[in-house]
Formats: structure tokens, sequence, C-alpha cells
């Protein structure tokens, strides 16, 4: 089933995902400097907030809710729960796996943003490939 709605506004959703990373930057630097976890153990964890961060704010991450804008479920126009920010976010986590090898991570991550953008940017709705897997949809507030 497909929604009603139309793209969202590709320039406020990109700027909410920049407010997403520094939410990211901030945990990783917290857990890293006053829990002292180690980088690789860090990433692993601050990353958990890229994955989840969907059905934070009845589907809205940090970004999302002060851009307004919003994940629904494309089957039923519910807002986004974490079972589908899992599986919308799973994607963008794979390269915290591979950080303990040099540059791979880093070189993967940049793959898989560039790919997720390319849709974004030529998906009639903005679907990424996450939205895609999980059936969701990034919609503005009105």
């Amino acid at each position: 089933m497909t929604t009603d709605y139309p793209k969202a506004d590709v320039s406020i959703r990109l700027i909410a995902f920049l407010i997403d990373l520094a939410v990211y930057v901030v945990i990783w630097v917290l857990l890293f400097f006053w829990l002292r976890l180690g980088n690789y153990l860090t990433g692993l964890a601050a990353g958990l907030y890229i994955v989840f961060r969907d059905g934070l704010f009845n589907g809205q991450s940090v970004g999302k809710k002060l851009m307004r804008q919003r994940v629904i479920r494309r089957d039923s126009e519910d807002a986004c729960d974490f079972t589908h920010s899992v599986k919308r976010n799973i994607i963008l986590y794979i390269p915290n796996l591979f950080r303990f090898i040099n540059f791979f991570g880093g070189i993967l991550g940049v793959v898989i943003v560039a790919l997720e953008l390319y849709f974004i940017f030529t998906n009639e709705k903005g679907l990424r490939w996450g939205d895609q897997f999980a059936e969701t949809q990034v919609i503005n507030e009105t």
C-alpha cells in the first residue's frame, strides 16, 4: 500500500539527519570520555541511537521533531515504532560493525549513505532502501 503523502522536503530531511548525527556524536563523546567504553564499543552503543531514533517521540527522532517531519508506516499511516525504526535504519548501523578494520567501516558508511541519498532524491516519494524495506515514509508535518 502506498500513502497519499507527497515527498518530504529533502533539504529539511537532510538538516534533520545532521541534527541526529550531532546527537550521535554527543552520545559518543559522553560514552567515550565519561564511561570510557573504548572506541569500538562506544561506536556500537552510540549507533543504537541511529537505529532506534525514529521510534522515539511518535515517529520522530530529535532531528525530525525539531524540523517538523515524521516517519509513518505506509500500510497504516501510524507513526513509526521501534520495530520499523530498526528495519529502516539497520543499514546505517552496519558500518559500525566494521569499525575495527581500518578505513573499511568509513568507506562502507560513505557508500551506504551515498546510495541512500540517491534513492531519497530519485524516488517519487523520497523512499530510501530502509524505507522500502520497512515500508515507511518520511512526511512533513502540517
